[in-house]
């Protein structure tokens, strides 16, 4: 699998355009966050492993995986950490943490 970043200058270019128009500063680049991740999956940890060596250094320190949490959540309209269930524990932990690192990156108050 080889992973074409040729479209990344062009969407950094486009999105300071966007914020130029509106007024606002250029949006920070956090990082690209796996996300419906299947740690179980060998193929798709293999990919994950391949999408590391390549572009390490543009992917966020974290990951949100594939679990049914997440679906039951959304049809219930709840954030995950509001269900019951230990699946659902694990879940709103890994959101939390992916959040808490967001808020760091922007200097927010936690």
């Amino acid at each position: 699998m080889t992973i074409r970043s040729r479209a990344w200058p062009n969407w950094c270019a486009r999105s300071g355009g966007v914020a130029n128009f509106y007024g606002r500063s250029e949006p920070e680049f956090l990082g690209l966050l796996p996300a419906v991740f299947d740690r179980k999956s060998r193929r798709e940890r293999e990919m994950f492993e391949q999408l590391a060596e390549q572009v390490g250094q543009l992917l966020f320190p974290g990951l949100v995986a594939k679990r049914d949490s997440y679906a039951r959540a959304a049809s219930e309209g709840l954030p995950v950490w509001q269900m019951k269930g230990a699946a659902a524990r694990e879940a709103g932990q890994e959101v939390r943490a992916v959040l808490a690192r967001v808020g760091e990156r922007l200097g927010l108050a936690s």
